[in-house]
């Protein structure tokens, strides 16, 4: 039919990765964007997909694809009554299409928040 889109049941930018990469985990994301060590824009977003190196997650903002980031998501599961667990990392950016980003893990780092901070 001409003029209609077709749903897709994965965002665009993960149809074309490979199929069955990471696991489908939505959690809250916070990035700090550079170009060149100079301080870009700060941002928030929600990840889709998380594999161990590579993460797919809706930004705020588009991003370019010559930005650097560090990460930062809020770990969806703790135990009750232990501190809040953060993945941090310094990211490049793979592959993005408007706010839809997949970006590369550098030194990915599981990091213990006390209780109460976000």
């Amino acid at each position: 039919m001409r003029g209609s889109r077709k749903q897709m049941s994965e965002p665009p930018v993960a149809s074309k990765m490979e199929r069955g990469w990471g696991f489908p985990i939505v959690a809250p994301l916070e990035y700090t964007a550079f170009r060149r060590h100079r301080l870009i824009r700060k941002g928030s977003g929600e990840t889709i997909r998380i594999a161990s190196t590579k993460v797919l997650f809706n930004a705020d903002l588009p991003l370019d694809p010559d930005l650097w980031l560090q990460v930062s998501i809020l770990w969806p599961a703790s135990m009750e009554g232990s501190p809040q667990v953060r993945l941090e990392a310094r990211a490049e950016i793979f592959l993005a299409h408007g706010t839809q980003t997949v970006v590369r893990l550098i030194g990915p780092r599981l990091q213990k928040k006390p209780n109460g901070i976000a």
